[in-house]
């Protein structure tokens, strides 16, 4: 969960700087897309393998490929608005770099997700046998993971 965790705070810092290439639309776009794609995937193949090929298995899957045009539309989009940007733009010429970033974003971000999804079950049991209420023990995680994101806000910040 602390290795998730710093992947996250990387991947928000990693957003922050796809904003001053390509814009907090398209930047957003591509976050959240990635993030989606990759947190919801990871968990089903690697944590549910066997609801992969079930009606709402496939559903995930339906829903996933909307992100991924998605995805790619945006993409496209940033890289023909990025050579229609007159040369005042301080940040011509980045699109490529903003879209990778914010791709990348997105991807280190699902760490969040894959390490609730991996942690709860043996929470779960663990809070189960302690006698421990259920909302206690699905916060849990969310503590190690988010107090674990200070570390990249560290260093950026340094």
């Amino acid at each position: 969960m602390i290795i998730c965790g710093v992947l996250f705070g990387l991947g928000t810092i990693l957003f922050t700087y796809s904003l001053r290439y390509v814009g907090i639309g398209v930047s957003f776009m591509l976050n959240i897309a990635a993030n989606t794609i990759v947190g919801t995937i990871l968990p089903l193949v690697l944590l549910n393998a066997q609801k992969l090929l079930t009606t709402v298995g496939l559903l995930e899957i339906v829903a996933l490929l909307f992100f991924l045009v998605g995805l790619i539309i945006t993409t496209l989009a940033a890289k023909l608005r990025d050579k229609h940007l007159t040369v005042e733009h301080l940040y011509k010429g980045r699109a490529f770099a903003g879209i990778l970033l914010g791709i990348l974003s997105g991807l280190f971000s699902s760490a969040q997700g894959f390490a609730y999804a991996y942690s709860l079950p043996t929470l779960k049991l663990a809070g189960a046998q302690l006698h421990l209420a259920s909302l206690a023990v699905a916060n849990f995680p969310w503590i190690l993971i988010f107090n674990a994101a200070w570390v990249p806000y560290f260093f950026f910040s340094w």
